[in-house]
């Protein structure tokens, strides 16, 4: 586990001194509890069924939705008090008052599980970014979040960063964690609003991910214009000074408050009281009464506010003693007055209704939380390489005889209600799920948690699965690719740009003249413009070896001017009807890009020329005026044939420049790279680097890497970190015809031009990515039952396998959610029925609830085993995944949730109906594998077969 370094933790600590977190986190009130529109915290975007595990609060409370929620987008003016909080009024920022709320028991979410957060990730800003600013802000969340605030471990990019633990606590609040939103300023000076966005993503202990946002604004104040800007200002005044009434934001101040002493004290009306209470003979007796005025008001805490206060009108006798001083009232009224002041006592009798009250409400709250059960490690859909695997866990108010079973093992719950188990791991099973259940035998009570760890070894999000792809051109293809290659390479293969005009081809010996060097002419033999060499045609032909691959450059009509300079100045034609540049080539990835091949010229070229080729006459000079000598002293054709060779190898052997044909076949192979074409039909993002070329006599095959990541991640859609490596996975030999033998593809050996094959492994990377983007979040409101039409998903029909469901008003409208956890796998192995390739789902949420999402009524976690074949489209160019059928003993399911109350030996039985149902859905939701047209030419007459754990297509250029 990365840990912090310390510079970055003091700067968190700093940060948490800052806010005033302490070690300890606060359980703020219930602020996230209320219903709409009174609950004021903002959900953020995501999920229903996750929204209550994180929720921001701003201050003050944004806009409310048509809905009654609060809107995820905040706005503040600079410098305004009410929401900036950095007190100045021109500083061309805003620090806004952001708080955040984890495990709400929030009402506008009944269907939300609140369990626990384990881990928190602050998504925006990003933990990558150079902005101080947006460091400034990460790490205050970071804080708030982590050990000096809510306590649960920080991710970053997936990653552990810094540990922590599990938090139970519900309805819990940070304080204050403030938010710096800087103005943009132009270099004019020009002030414009400034925007900052903040994304967190919490992991629940239900393996559960809750991602919520929150857009936040600061905008260029208007305070001090003099016109009041009624949406926002309340006041203004001319100008930003505080204290005159009108703040610096143009809100309005409120003076100090008066007095309301002077207002309560109106005794003035006890004197009109007092002669009616006078006391005859003895005032001080009318004391002991207010004693029991006092146990009254002990008793009323809350029940009678109201009675209390009457309890203060006592203290009114304390003044009637200036009123004794009149001895000529006191007989009558003290006979008359005291039956009617015993009456007044005689409330006192309210002590009763205070034991009434004794028995405080506030104990029958305390007991309702259900025993509980949780898997602390591992994470789930964690990969491990053990053959045993340690369970961690914990319980939640035990009560006395409960049971802990784990995989159906009674075990022991230590005294600090921990739980501890050794799960072994199945290699060949790869999903190795563990099941917590905590049973109350006495009542029936049963509580669950599951998770699937996955043995096997894995490559990380992002990362390359080297010779995951095959990519194999017969020489039969490259026969089809020749012409396309030679148009491509035309321009680089060109005479004039393989011998540009002035190029040095080398020394021109002449006995008796001397020596000239030869140069090609700037003068066109055609009077073109193309320099000093001319052509008709050129064609490509590539022949794969044993080791290399062979390139023939034929030249049809050539004729190249020279210039002979030195001791001697001729000039020199040269003619010849067909020659051919033969040369050995190597392919390698291309160290700068490896998504692309460098070509290299392994030794140098031969020059294959036609017969009596080629011709050469003399065009100025001493050699044309002495050609009958010079022709007879010198095997003219001969030297031009060498020079020729000389100039076309490679200049610097195995050093970085290229030779002239090789560079120009290197520029024509960049239609080899398959990313692009791949990625734009998947929608995933991949990068697919070659790794090696190998030649043989019947083709070359190119081993090429890939990563595979998902450029969105839709709300409800998982985000995996790993996927599964299928090892060893030895890359395919491929030979000059398929393996034939496969009933329903190639049943017989037949030729082909290319072969493209998916590793297991490389399968495994785009069924990651394609999850990520959500294709198998799939809502269903109609299935069809018996492959008939598709009907509506209700109470009726669902009550025909599960009866309880008829116990709901008819024809209820319902829906079935499945939500997947775990990234689905292939395994390289046959399917269970023969299909291509074996499919493993686990951990598949099946969520039935009301339509509406307001009730959940059942959910069962479904691990299922199937095959998937492929289906070749012509006019789409891509494979279809045909899931194969499902048998009901490759189909299990753990009931996690039973609001329905049904028995569950009975869903048991029924469940496995349900998911043969509506599994074949997700045919649509794996889609399809566009395959890559190659330079241009589209493929077809598609085979499909295996080479060993590699799925390979078989295909002809049409």
């Amino acid at each position: 586990m990365r840990v912090m370094n310390g510079r970055i933790a003091l700067r968190m600590l700093a940060v948490v001194g800052i806010l005033g977190l302490g070690t300890s986190p606060q359980t703020a009130a219930a602020q996230c509890t209320t219903n709409v529109p009174f609950n004021t915290c903002i959900p953020g975007g995501g999920s229903k069924k996750t929204d209550c595990n994180f929720e921001w609060i701003m201050s003050p409370a944004p806009p409310l939705t048509g809905k009654g929620m609060p809107k995820n987008k905040y706005v503040c003016y600079e410098g305004d008090l009410r929401c900036d909080i950095d007190g100045t009024p021109d500083n061309n920022s805003c620090t806004v008052a952001a708080n955040f709320c984890i495990n709400n028991e929030d009402s506008r979410f009944p269907d939300c599980l609140v369990t626990a957060i384990d881990a928190f990730q602050v998504k925006k800003p990003s933990s990558t970014s150079l902005d101080p600013v947006d460091n400034t802000n990460l790490l205050a969340l970071e804080s708030a979040a982590g050990g000096g605030g809510m306590g649960v471990s920080i991710l970053r990019q997936n990653l552990p960063f810094a540990s922590g633990a599990r938090n139970l606590n519900h309805n819990m609040c940070t304080g204050t964690v403030p938010i710096l939103v800087p103005l943009k300023v132009t270099p004019t000076g020009k002030r414009l609003t400034g925007r900052r966005s903040l994304k967190i993503q919490v992991t629940a202990g239900t393996g559960f991910i809750d991602t919520d946002s929150v857009k936040i604004q600061c905008k260029p104040s208007t305070c001090g214009n003099g016109i009041t800007e009624v949406d926002h200002e309340a006041c203004d005044d001319g100008n930003r000074i505080n204290g005159d009434g009108c703040d610096q934001g143009c809100q309005i101040e409120v003076g100090p408050p008066t007095p309301t002493a002077t207002r309560t004290s109106t005794n003035v009306a006890t004197p009109t009281r007092t002669p009616t209470a006078t006391q005859s003979g003895s005032p001080t007796n009318t004391l002991p009464p207010t004693a029991t005025f006092t146990k009254t008001n002990t008793a009323t805490i809350t029940p009678t506010p109201t009675r209390t206060q009457t309890a203060t009108r006592t203290e009114t006798p304390t003044r009637t003693e200036t009123n004794t001083r009149t001895p000529t009232i006191t007989a009558t009224p003290s006979r008359t007055n005291t039956p009617t002041q015993t009456p007044t006592i005689t409330i006192t009798p309210t002590p009763t209704s205070t034991r009434t009250n004794t028995p405080s409400v506030t104990p029958t709250f305390t007991p309702t939380l259900a025993p509980d059960v949780f898997i602390d490690s591992p994470t789930h859909g964690s990969f491990s390489t053990l053959a045993i695997q340690t369970v961690d866990g914990h319980v939640t108010n035990p009560v006395p005889g409960n049971i802990l079973l784990v995989n159906g093992t009674q075990v022991n719950i230590e005294p600090d209600n921990t739980f501890s188990f050794n799960l072994p791991l199945s290699a060949s099973a790869i999903f190795n799920p563990v099941v917590a259940e905590l049973q109350v035998p006495a009542t029936g009570f049963k509580v669950r948690e599951r998770r699937v760890v996955i043995r096997g070894q894995s490559v990380a999000d992002g990362a390359v699965s080297t010779s995951a792809i095959a990519l194999r051109i017969n020489d039969t293809g490259f026969d089809k690719l020749e012409p396309v290659v030679a148009a491509l390479a035309g321009g680089s293969l060109n005479p004039q740009s393989l011998l540009p005009a002035g190029s040095f081809l080398g020394d021109f010996s002449v006995p008796i003249l001397g020596t000239a060097h030869a140069y090609v002419d700037t003068y066109p033999p055609d009077g073109s413009s193309q320099g000093g060499v001319s052509l008709q045609s050129f064609s490509v032909n590539v022949d794969a070896q044993a080791g290399f691959t062979q390139v023939d450059v034929t030249l049809n009509g050539l004729e190249a001017n020279l210039d002979l300079t030195g001791s001697i100045t001729c000039g020199l034609r040269v003619n010849a009807s067909t020659v051919t540049i033969r040369g050995n080539y190597d392919m390698i990835p291309l160290a700068s890009d490896p998504e692309k091949l460098d070509v290299n010229q392994i030794s140098d070229v031969t020059l294959l020329w036609g017969a009596g080729q080629p011709t050469h006459s003399w065009t100025y000079g001493i050699c044309n005026t002495l050609s009958f000598l010079v022709d007879a002293l010198v095997d003219v054709d001969g030297q031009v044939k060498s020079q020729l060779a000389s100039a076309l190898k490679d200049p610097d052997g195995a050093g970085p420049q290229d030779a002239p044909i090789a560079g120009a076949l290197q520029g024509a192979l960049g239609g080899l790279a398959l990313g692009s074409s791949i990625s734009a039909g998947l929608g995933v993002n991949l990068y697919m680097p070659f790794t090696q070329v190998d030649a043989d006599v019947n083709g070359d095959s190119f081993e090429i890497g890939v990563s595979a990541t998902s450029p969105i991640h839709p709300v409800g859609a998982p985000d995996f970190t790993r996927s599964l490596v299928i090892a060893p996975e030895p890359f395919p030999a491929y030979g000059a015809n398929t393996p034939g033998g496969r009933p329903g593809t190639d049943v017989t050996s037949t030729p082909y031009h290319l072969a493209l094959g998916l590793s297991a492994t490389s399968f495994n990377q785009l069924l990651k990515s394609l999850t990520e983007k959500g294709i198998l979040n799939i809502t269903l409101t109609e299935i069809a039952l018996g492959g008939g039409s598709p009907i509506t998903v209700t109470s009726d029909v669902l009550g025909v396998f599960i009866p309880e469901f008829f116990d709901l008003p008819a024809a209820t409208p319902l829906k079935i959610d499945i939500i997947p956890t775990v990234s689905p796998i292939v395994t390289g192995l046959p399917g269970p029925a023969g299909e291509l390739e074996e499919l493993k789902l686990s951990q598949l949420l099946i969520n039935i609830s009301a339509a509406d999402g307001s009730v959940l009524y059942l959910s069962v976690a479904v691990d299922v085993r199937t095959g998937i074949n492929f289906s070749y489209s012509q006019a789409t160019n891509a494979l279809a995944i045909l899931l194969g059928a499902v048998n009901s003993n490759d189909i299990t399911t753990v009931i996690l949730e039973n609001g329905i109350h049904t028995d569950e030996s009975n869903l048991q039985g029924v469940v496995p109906l349900l998911v043969q149902q509506f599994l074949p859905s997700l045919t649509g939701g794996l889609g399809s594998i566009p395959l890559p047209a190659l330079f241009g030419l589209s493929p077809g007459n598609a085979r499909v077969n295996k080479q060993g754990t590699f799925m390979s297509i078989y295909l002809d250029f049409v």
